[in-house]
């Protein structure tokens, strides 16, 4: 597996040539382009032969995640005047529309065996956790809560999923049993949960002290604030290895990718654009 440890990274690489010829590792959406076909969603990663980063360009869409063998794809986009499910192929090609229905949909993540992708349906009720097999069949509501609303799904390679309901992040088994409350912060607000691959911590999002990329175990215990992160860093994916974890930060420009140590040493800025956030790292 590609790790980002090796990557000699100069900043504000632009794509060239087929995606065939990259090793790619992190996807990425970009937003604020002077062109909607200069936005979407980006693979960043290295060219066979070389260690300089380059970014290629996969289509329209938000919020991309990896399957779990890589080679596909899931994401959001408003093609038929809603927001969607799709997956991809890890090229960009052979996009298939998963959900059809009159609501927004978004946020997908996939489960381990890469049979399942869970996602958040934005009905009129609020949203809630839905699960749903790879080729769109078999939608289940997994938290059916309202008023409460839940988002932002992820998938652990244990099984487990966390999200968000309202301003705190929870845990549940894949039917939606054993819901677990991992933090208490009602006027602060923690969001963009994501699994180390061992699934013994979750990389999040938070206000408290101060805000920044903070960790956690499943259990709700051993909660850390990851050094050299702050607030304006947001929405954490953890490397295949554990030993790193990237992010999005609010810069004066816009947003951009940053990669960081797990144990908070070597802050490394891997993008340099007006806007480009919520990656997802490859497994």
């Amino acid at each position: 597996m590609l790790s980002a440890v090796t990557v000699a990274a100069p900043v504000g690489a632009s794509a060239a040539g087929p995606t065939e010829s990259i090793r790619s590792f992190l996807a990425f959406e970009r937003l604020g382009c002077a062109k909607p076909s200069q936005c979407g969603i980006f693979v960043l990663g290295l060219r066979k032969g070389s260690n300089r980063m380059v970014e290629i360009r996969l289509g329209s869409g938000h919020a991309p995640a990896w399957s779990s063998d890589g080679e596909r794809i899931a994401f959001y986009d408003n093609r038929d005047g809603d927001e969607e499910i799709f997956v991809m192929d890890a090229d960009g090609r052979h996009v298939t529309q998963l959900t059809h229905n009159d609501v927004d949909d978004g946020d997908p993540t996939w489960s381990p065996d890469d049979r399942q992708i869970a996602f958040t349906r934005f009905s009129i009720e609020g949203p809630d956790i839905y699960v749903m097999n790879a080729d769109g069949a078999g939608e289940v509501n997994l938290t059916n809560t309202s008023p409460a609303f839940e988002q932002e799904p992820s998938w652990s390679s244990t099984g487990k999923i966390a999200f968000v309901r309202s301003v705190d992040l929870w845990t549940m088994n894949p039917d939606g049993s054993e819901q677990l409350r991992l933090t208490d912060t009602p006027s602060l607000a923690d969001y963009g949960p994501d699994w180390s691959p061992d699934g013994r911590e979750i990389a999040f999002t938070s206000q408290e002290f101060g805000g920044g990329i903070f960790t956690i175990r499943p259990d709700g215990s051993g909660l850390r604030h990851l050094p050299n992160t702050a607030e304006g860093d947001r929405f954490p994916t953890w490397g295949p290895l554990g030993a790193q974890i990237a992010f999005s930060s609010q810069t004066e420009a816009g947003e951009d990718i940053f990669r960081i140590d797990a144990d908070g040493e070597a802050r490394i800025q891997l993008t340099d654009t007006l806007y480009s956030w919520k990656p997802d790292w490859r497994p």
